[in-house]
């Protein structure tokens, strides 16, 4: 992928005319559609250098402050927990105070610049990070007259984890970055690319100054340009989460979806607090009609920037995963449209829906009582969400309501039992899948198999799409041993929810079908594990073994070429493409498929075999000899390779050792009527009449019609009593 955007890099001028209006302003990433804040390029910057002086020492050695450095110390600490806090105003008063206390404080100039920055004082910001590098100069210039003392780095040599090049770059360079970062968040484009130029010709390798320029270029709507600068800062520096965000969003416009999403997901790998790159993904995943992956990414986001969506947002949010039977991630999400809006009628509604669908009485009687309470102004803005199920019936939240005063058990009353808690439930909605895999649950927590097979039956039979109800009917069954309905249950709750499971279980479940005889259904699992993930070659080695059974050999080609695309680094395929080759007699073919999988995986035994046996069939008994011997180090139980040994010792005529191999051979599998019939020929060449007798008897009894078998034992027969006699 890198290597194309390179071309683009050097051959590409010209700026797409066309965009995906869906991917403009706030539903990218971040703010001006772009991931390269003015905050992430903070991030990135030198480690925070406090400029105090060096403790003086005292006679027992150790260090004390002065009172001048105690009050530097306080203020500077007391300014950044302004800062955290959003006080930058008063922040802002503190780091002066250090500055006028102390002129050489480093970090007082760099926060200082900082808020100066977010309160849009860009101009004063750019001066104060100037001072600041100009302090951190003259002291890497003169060591000796530093009264400073340094952060400390991590394991890597980088201070506090930064960037390694970062830390390394020389003052001026990143004087040019902020002043570039400056330029671009007051839309100055031209400014921003010639201080990205002045960054680079200080610092050619400056991988953050590309990642600017590609933001200035990606802003002009110059996306192609833009994806060459990206192309080479990640060539500096791979990690750059925000560059494969923003790649993400040129590609997404460009409404190239599969690439769009592997750089979004690729971004959030490397940094999983990128909120934006979850939206984005969700809005893709719509696209695309998967609105499970869709809820989950949107979930992560709000999970990420809660304040940052609305209530609206929340609920609807919550919504889908509701759908999904995902309750307790639904749960979280009602809790903060609530938050956000606690007069929304249907946020508390559908709060105390969920509640009582998990047992949750007393929490769920609160809600119910807010919804019922709400405003009309609340109820007017409610009829405005998503559609959802019908409200529960009255009866079900006096029921709530009721079952939530019990529990309190006042005045001596005995709480009800949990048992009868989720009876009284179920009765009150009779026609609630939840409730009857509520009242199953607990009599599977019970051990009460059969109570809990019924109810569980009984959802399914009310919702048959209620994955959560199959999934736990699987757990029963397997509990009382009954494998076949287990995996049937599996395969009807992975057919609900393919992406709630691992593509690793898909094949596993694919393996266990296929056990039952059920190729069908197992060729739908290792399809479903390719879906979920596109590089996960033992889905495609078991579909490529299935229509190879089946006697498709084109199609088994196709799917090993698709295994080897989405992972060049798997030898089993390309072990198959050569074991296909090689019946097809296409030797050459058949050679460099597995000398390539011999390479991927050397210890591989059957690589080294069908090798072995190529070289057999090519009359390359030299090359035989060490493939065949290989493949017997790595699977010493393998009889063929005993056998395929012994054939190209014979044709080289060195008989004792194919006597040796043969006999191994027929240790290993004595039914194979070749390996008796090769040792009598070998035996015949040394003399032993006695034991090619022996041997030539093997063979025709396990194989009649061997050639020439009748003669040669005849033969035999007779020396043997030439010798005796």
């Amino acid at each position: 992928m890198l290597n194309k955007l390179k071309k683009y890099f050097l051959e590409c001028h010209n700026s797409v005319d066309t965009f995906f209006n869906g991917w403009n302003g706030a539903t990218l990433a971040t703010p001006h559609q772009l991931h390269l804040t003015s905050k992430n390029i903070q991030l990135t910057l030198p480690p925070k250098l406090r400029k105090i002086q060096l403790l003086p020492e005292t006679s027992n050695g150790k260090k004390e402050l002065s009172s001048k450095q105690v009050k530097v110390e306080s203020q500077l600490d007391w300014g950044n927990r302004l800062l955290e806090e959003g006080l930058l105003k008063q922040a802002a008063t503190c780091y002066r105070q250090v500055i006028e206390l102390e002129p050489r404080t480093i970090e007082a100039y760099q926060q200082l610049a900082q808020v100066l920055k977010q309160q849009g004082s860009l101009e004063e910001a750019i001066n104060y990070y100037r001072k600041a590098i100009e302090l951190k100069t003259v002291d890497a210039l003169n060591p000796e007259n530093s009264n400073t003392a340094t952060a400390t780095t991590n394991g890597n040599g980088n201070g506090n984890g930064k960037s390694h090049i970062i830390m390394h770059t020389p003052p001026a360079a990143l004087v040019y970055l902020q002043q570039a970062q400056m330029y671009c968040e007051q839309q100055q484009w031209q400014q921003a690319i010639a201080a990205c130029g002045r960054a680079l010709q200080v610092q050619p390798n400056l991988a953050q100054a590309y990642q600017v320029w590609g933001k200035v270029l990606q802003s002009m709507g110059r996306e192609v340009e833009a994806m060459g600068y990206y192309a080479k800062a990640l060539e500096i520096e791979p990690n750059l989460a925000e560059v494969h965000a923003n790649l993400g969003s040129i590609y997404a416009q460009q409404q190239q979806w599969q690439q769009a999403i592997s750089y979004y997901q690729q971004a959030v790998k490397l940094n999983p607090t990128l909120a934006g790159a979850y939206r984005n993904l969700a809005k893709i995943w719509l696209k695309l009609e998967q609105p499970q992956l869709a809820a989950e990414c949107s979930y992560q986001a709000l999970l990420l920037e809660p304040k940052k969506a609305t209530a609206q947002e929340h609920l609807r949010v919550a919504n889908e995963l509701c759908e999904q039977q995902r309750y307790s991630e639904a749960i979280e999400c009602y809790r903060q449209a609530v938050k956000l809006k606690p007069d929304s009628k249907e946020a508390n509604q559908k709060l105390a829906q969920v509640l009582t669908q998990q047992g949750e009485w007393q929490e769920a009687a609160h809600y119910y009582n807010q919804a019922l309470n709400s405003s009309p102004q609340a109820n007017q803005s409610a009829s405005l969400a998503i559609p959802y199920p019908q409200a529960l019936p009255e009866t079900v939240v006096s029921t709530a309501i009721q079952v939530a005063k019990g529990l309190n058990h006042p005045q001596g009353q005995t709480p009800q039992s949990k048992l009868q808690q989720y009876q009284q439930a179920a009765q009150a909605q009779p026609n609630s899948a939840e409730a009857q895999a509520n009242l199953g649950s607990l009599y599977a927590q019970k051990q009460q198999w059969q109570e809990a097979i019924t109810c569980y039956q009984k959802a399914i039979q009310i919702n048959p799409k209620f994955a959560g109800a199959y999934r736990n009917l699987a757990r029963v069954f397997a509990k009382l041993e009954d494998n076949a309905r287990a995996t049937e249950c599996w395969y009807r709750a992975l057919t609900l929810e393919p992406e709630s499971a691992k593509a690793e279980h898909h094949c596993e479940l694919g393996d266990t079908l296929l056990g039952l005889g059920k190729k069908e259904q197992a060729l739908t699992c290792y399809q479903r594990a390719i879906h979920l993930q596109p590089d996960f070659s033992v889905a495609y080695h078991r579909i490529g073994e299935f229509v190879l059974q089946q006697g498709d050999e084109e199609r088994a080609v196709n799917v090993y070429q698709q295994a080897i695309a989405t992972n060049s680094q798997d030898g089993e395929s390309h072990y198959y493409l050569g074991k296909i080759a090689a019946k097809r007699e296409q030797w050459q073919e058949a050679l460099a498929y597995l000398e390539k999988a011999k390479q991927l995986e050397p210890n591989h035994g059957m690589v080294q075999h069908q090798l072995g046996d190529i070289f057999l069939r090519l009359q390359r008994w030299e090359e035989a000899i060490p493939a065949f011997e290989q493949a017997i180090q790595l699977q010493p139980e393998f009889s063929w390779s005993h056998n395929g040994l012994g054939e190209a010792l014979l044709r080289l005529q060195r008989w004792e050792e194919a006597a040796n191999s043969f006999k191994r051979a027929i240790q290993l599998n004595p039914d194979f009527a070749w390996s008796h019939f090769n040792l009598g020929e070998v035996l015949v060449e040394l003399e032993d009449w006695e034991r090619a007798t022996l041997a030539y008897g093997g063979a025709l009894q396990l194989n009649s019609n061997l050639p020439e078998i009748h003669q040669k034992l005849e033969n035999s027969l007779i020396h043997r009593k030439k010798k005796s006699g």
